[in-house]
């Protein structure tokens, strides 16, 4: 707060540093409402943005995506001139970004950042970020990047990702938060030890024996009802859908299968992650939990991981319902504040979800593929569940992680240890290494590196001594 009050013209590049639970998107949004008041008469000095809709929707922010106009599955370009005019009005009062989940952004997107912070303020467009003030908030042992390679990444790189790593050196503050909010009270304290060295891979035999309690062949029939309806978070596709194929047809409703329509040669067969992440189909009844996959409304939370339930799924005036996709899906949001299509008498807001095209390549060839933006959500991947909190959730530990990380973010998106369950018994050794792999090694030498830049006191100062 003290850099803003005092007009400190330095500019700040700082990193905040928490794993899963400490509070960083309750200082987020605290560090930002301190900024606005602080500014009256002056504009929004704060944007908060992240690399996912579900981690912006958290801090009330946008994808970076969004906010930035940067790139999805193509090369880096300048804007046109109305779309920089706008991006340019955008951040006309803007002093601070905070970047939230850093540890899924990548050299290569950081450094798109940088570039365009540069074209958006030409004046400042030798500094680093167009001069703005940045902060990185998140959580190194946590996910990595989709594709990228991660900012504390510190072999060889090429291209971009040069410029990406010049970018992230120059950040040379850094905040720790040591204090466990989400599993508080003194009997989570064995849990959060647990969380603490599954973070590190250096999973103990007590903390192993202290989960290994939560596996459902161990707990009583009543304790497992508990979690007939819990969010399950797995580490692959195929897992997710087999799951969400089994929670279906439990529901014992009619089930219609919403086929894409798919122009281009080769377009029906492409993949979801290909086509703008819109299924070749989506199986849906009535009363079914699904997900958004696009952000269509962000500032109301319709965002990309926004869940839902289907209240009702309509066709077009003489369509066949047996033989024509239905032209819209009546949903219920878990968390939407906008204004609603109906209030059903029991309270329930219901929106309208419609389909949406999204033009892709294959090859030269330029393809569409119209769909509704939702998938099936009983079950999501573990880099879905990346930023939310749950209450209860279903995983599964008995594979060994293809990717440091996994276990640790599906394990502390739950408040308690009683809010946990495990599918099937697994082995310590998944989740205790001697030598930690690589990709831990990275993450451990970073994390020293930016232990020497841990401030010690407060290096901007006002008259009564804000912090």
């Amino acid at each position: 707060m003290d850099h803003f009050l005092t007009q400190e013209s330095s500019q700040l590049l700082l990193h905040v540093d928490g794993g899963g639970g400490t509070g960083k998107s309750y200082l987020i949004n605290l560090l930002s409402a301190h900024l606005q008041a602080a500014a009256v008469g002056r504009g929004t000095p704060v944007w908060r943005a992240a690399p996912t809709g579900v981690a912006g929707n958290q801090i009330s922010g946008t994808t970076l995506h969004s906010l930035l106009h940067l790139p999805i599955n193509k090369d880096f370009q300048p804007l046109s001139p109305t779309d920089m005019a706008q991006l340019q009005k955008k951040l006309k009062d803007i002093k601070y970004l905070i970047i939230d989940e850093k540890s899924m952004l990548g050299l290569r997107q950081l450094s798109w950042i940088d570039d365009r912070l540069r074209e958006a303020f030409p004046s400042r467009n030798e500094e680093f970020f167009g001069s703005l003030n940045i902060l990185l908030v998140g959580d190194f042992f946590q996910l990595p990047p989709v594709l990228q390679k991660p900012l504390y990444y510190d072999k060889e790189v090429q291209g971009v990702e040069i410029k990406g790593r010049n970018a992230y050196r120059r950040f040379d503050k850094t905040v720790f938060l040591k204090v466990v909010q989400r599993q508080r009270g003194d009997d989570q304290k064995a849990f959060r030890t647990a969380l603490g060295e599954l973070r590190l891979l250096q999973l103990s035999v007590e903390s192993w024996k202290l989960l290994s309690g939560r596996v459902q062949a161990k707990l009583d029939d009543q304790e497992v009802a508990r979690f007939a309806n819990a969010l399950r978070v797995y580490a692959t596709k195929d897992r997710v859908n087999e799951y969400n194929h089994y929670h279906l047809d439990r529901l014992s409703r009619p089930v219609i299968q919403v086929k894409a329509k798919n122009v281009g040669l080769g377009a029906a067969a492409a993949p979801d992650d290909k086509a703008g992440n819109l299924a070749k189909q989506i199986p849906m009844c009535i009363s079914a939990r699904l997900m958004l996959t696009s952000n269509l409304w962000q500032p109301v939370g319709l965002c990309n991981g926004a869940r839902g339930t289907v209240y009702d799924i309509g066709w077009a005036p003489g369509a066949n319902p047996v033989q024509d996709p239905p032209c819209v899906i009546m949903m219920e949001f878990d968390k939407y504040s906008g204004p609603v299509f109906l209030t059903t008498p029991d309270g329930r807001k219901i929106v309208p979800i419609l389909p949406v095209d999204r033009d892709f390549l294959i090859g030269s060839t330029l393809c569409t593929r119209t769909q509704f933006p939702l998938i099936v959500c009983y079950a999501i991947t573990v880099h879905k569940s990346q930023s939310i909190t749950e209450d209860v959730i279903v995983t599964d530990l008995s594979s060994r992680d293809f990717q440091t990380g996994l276990s640790y973010v599906a394990v502390s998106r739950v408040k308690t240890l009683q809010g946990l369950m495990l599918d099937a018994p697994f082995d310590r050794s998944h989740l205790f290494y001697e030598s930690p792999p690589e990709g831990m090694k990275m993450k451990m030498r970073d994390e020293r590196h930016r232990r020497r830049q841990v401030l010690t006191r407060n290096p901007y100062t006002t008259d009564h001594g804000s912090a």
